[in-house]
Order: C-alpha cells, then structure tokens, then sequence
C-alpha cells in the first residue's frame, strides 16, 4: 500500500490562451502537479538520507491524480545501474495495475529523466512528463538528445514534457548531496562540482514541449491546478 492517499483536486477554468496556467477538456480530468511534483520530492528526499544520488520520482493516474507508483534511485542499494527512480515508478505501477495503465499516467521527476529513462518512458506509452531542473550530462529531453518525439513508424507516440518545476529545489539536493560528498562512489568520483562545465544542471524555464519537438509556450505556476487531455 503506498503511504499518499488519492490526490485530489477541485476544477479549474480552462483557457486557449499562451499566458494561462489551466487547460483542459470536457472530462474534467484533473491534478495538481504541484502536489505531485512535492511527492516526488519526497522521494528524492529520502534516496538524500539513503546515501543514493537524490532523484525521485511519482507516477499518478492523469484523470484522477491518484499516485499509483513511486520511487528514488536504488542504484546502490540495489547494485544494479538500471534502478533509476523512473523504472522503480515504472515497476511498482506494472505490479499493481499492469502495463496498460502506463499509458494513462502522468509522470513528475525532480531532474530531467536520462537517455536511458526517456526512452523507457517513451516505450511505456506515458504521454506526459514534468521534471524540475534539466541535466546536461545525460538528459534526454533535450539536454543530450531529445527522445521524446513520436516516431509513428515504430508505433511511439512520444511525450509531452514540462520544465522547471522545483528547479532551484533540485539543484540544492543535488549541490548538498555531491558537496557532502557521495558515500558510495569510488574515492576519486566522491566529490563533484556541479558548476563545472560537465556537470552544470540547469533550472530549465518552465515552457512545455509537445511530442513533435516544439514549445506550446505554457508555463507552469506556483500552485497551478491543472487539468489535462489524454
């Protein structure tokens, strides 16, 4: 059983226009990515306190918001390079709901999924991704490459995904997690500056990118309550 109960969030206008913070449909369908964006936090919190690199990440349901996977990277504990906080997501909404729920989800991620974990959400049939700051070392929306675009010859329909949620709050996990030094890397990797060139992770600037590579240009607001087509 997963400790958060079913987010729930009351109705918003929905607007056509650029500079609005709501969209929507008929449906109704609605979250609150703050909220969910918080719940992955949460996790990234607790992978700090784990001595694991402090990602997390939730996967919620995105007519009804209510969180049905989450994780934070079990690397370590786990001794496996795959366990990445997406796929232990991934993994817990496939034990509980099975695959074809996955296509109905809402993913939030405190730092822009790698390569690695694009393309799996990209296979899973996830429509919808926000994460908080960008990664330029191993991001794939963008910061490295962008595997979020459709490729109907393959039957992927890509991914939407929005930027810097929490962005600044991600970098200082990140920061206070590396200037503490990471208690399971060899002596020579422990400690890593994250201005450095290689390593420096951006805040992003908070714009959504459709699945055929462009911005829609809506931002995301504190507090925004956000309802969504499928």
């Amino acid at each position: 059983m997963l400790p958060s109960p079913p987010v729930s969030s009351s109705s918003a206008s929905s607007s056509s226009s650029s500079s609005s913070s709501n969209s929507g449909d008929a449906s109704g369908s609605s979250y609150n990515v703050n909220v969910l964006m918080e719940e992955a936090f949460k996790e990234a919190e607790r992978a700090y306190d784990e001595g694991e690199i402090p990602v997390g990440c939730v996967i919620a349901d995105g007519h009804t918001g209510e969180v049905l996977g989450r994780g934070g990277n079990r690397t370590n504990r786990d001794k496996n390079g795959s366990r990445h906080c997406e796929f232990v997501a991934v993994d817990e909404v496939i034990l509980r709901c099975g695959c074809e729920k996955l296509k109905g989800c809402v993913l939030f991620v405190t730092v822009e999924p790698c390569v690695m974990c694009a393309a799996a959400i990209q296979y899973a049939g996830i429509r919808k991704v926000f994460f908080g700051c960008r990664n330029e070392r191993f991001g794939g929306c963008g910061s490295v490459v962008d595997v979020s675009k459709a490729v109907p010859d393959e039957g992927l329909l890509g991914f939407e995904y929005t930027e810097g949620l929490g962005a600044e709050r991600a970098v200082a996990l990140l920061q206070s997690f590396y200037s503490r030094g990471n208690p399971n890397a060899p002596p020579s990797k422990r400690m890593r500056n994250l201005q450095d060139s290689s390593m420096q992770i951006n805040k992003g600037n908070g714009t959504s990118h459709n699945s055929e590579g462009g911005g829609s240009g809506k931002n995301v607001q504190k507090g925004e309550e956000i309802q969504e087509r499928d």
